[in-house]
């Protein structure tokens, strides 16, 4: 889920009900004046991120698996692992390399944000 904020997002934002939400991809963006239908004179610098969910004791597995879901349901990872297992015997699939590549660089990316949002968890 694509989210805005004016402040910079934690990486590990615990909710206060045992749950958490774990922001990447945080980039800032200038609005320029009138973009945000305020009333605002000058530009404004925002924050654009994407959260996913965790819940209860946030683990590596958890973030990972919330981030592939936020690309990819069960079925289609399932698929893409097995099309890519297949191919790799040189048997012909309906998934492209491109597709799996894809797949892959989530998956990447939600190793990438696992390890720093458990570095956070584990400084509380």
């Amino acid at each position: 889920m694509k989210t805005y904020s004016d402040e910079r997002p934690n990486v590990l934002l615990p909710l206060n009900d045992g749950n958490y939400h774990v922001n990447f991809n945080i980039s800032e963006e200038t609005m320029p004046v009138g973009m945000l239908g305020d009333e605002q004179e000058e530009p404004r610098t925002q924050f654009v991120y994407e959260t996913v969910f965790i819940e209860g004791v946030p683990t590596k597995e958890k973030i990972i698996t919330a981030i592939i879901r936020q690309h990819y349901t069960e079925s289609k990872e399932s698929a893409l692992n097995r099309d890519k297992t297949l191919r790799d015997s040189g048997v012909s699939t309906l998934t492209t390399e491109k597709q799996y590549s894809d797949y892959a660089a989530v998956v990447s990316k939600g190793n990438e944000v696992a390890n720093l949002a458990m570095s956070k968890y584990n400084q509380e």
